[in-house]
């Protein structure tokens, strides 16, 4: 099983007023709501990603993305395919890390990291948070929210006036990795060729 980190995402609040609603409702939303929250994920050979609100042991069970190739996305109908997120920005930014293994060698681990980006970057996501620990909920309260994840660098400034420098730098330093170094890894990557009917909530 990987582990993979991408250090922060964007929270779409579908009901505002009341934080409860229908799934029916949310290819309507009433409003967007910005936030950063980092979140952790345990990936399966299945692509069904459990979030985490940290890498310790006693890390709480706050969400959950599932990811799929172009060719399902592709059988989606319209409205639904507006509530999936790409990765190509988080993949490319260097937000997007595996972190290695201890007694794995760094190069070898980059490698793999880097190949298994080239994947990850086709992907098309949708997830729902359930509890949202940073706030400080002692349980899931409320409805599911629905997240997007960061899809430029402006995005991110929208949540830190720093952008990606202020956003990282505690991610970076806790697992010993830059992103600017892992972008410069993955500039060879080649960009895929998106719908334009994802990242519609951003």
């Amino acid at each position: 099983m990987q582990t993979c980190i991408a250090q922060q995402c964007l929270v779409i609040n579908t009901f505002p007023e009341t934080k409860m609603g229908s799934l029916a409702r949310l290819s309507a939303p009433k409003a967007v709501s910005w936030k950063a929250a980092p979140a952790w994920f345990k990936i399966s050979h299945l692509r069904q990603c459990l979030i985490y609100d940290s890498t310790k042991p006693n890390a709480r069970l706050i969400g959950v993305e599932y990811m799929i190739s172009p060719r399902l996305f592709e059988t989606l109908p319209s409205e639904e395919r507006k509530l999936w997120h790409t990765h190509e920005f988080e993949v490319k930014s260097g937000m997007l890390i595996m972190p290695a293994p201890a007694g794995v060698p760094k190069p070898a681990w980059e490698a793999a990291e880097t190949s298994e980006m080239r994947e990850v970057i086709l992907l098309y996501g949708k997830t729902y948070h359930f509890w949202q620990a940073d706030r400080g909920d002692p349980l899931p309260l409320g409805a599911p929210q629905l997240m997007a994840s960061f899809t430029s660098e402006d995005k991110v400034k929208l949540v830190q006036p720093k952008g990606l420098d202020g956003l990282l730098a505690g991610r970076d330093e806790a697992f010993g990795v830059d992103y600017k170094v892992k972008a410069e890894k993955r500039k060879d990557i080649e960009p895929p060729n998106l719908s334009p009917d994802a990242d519609t909530m951003v």
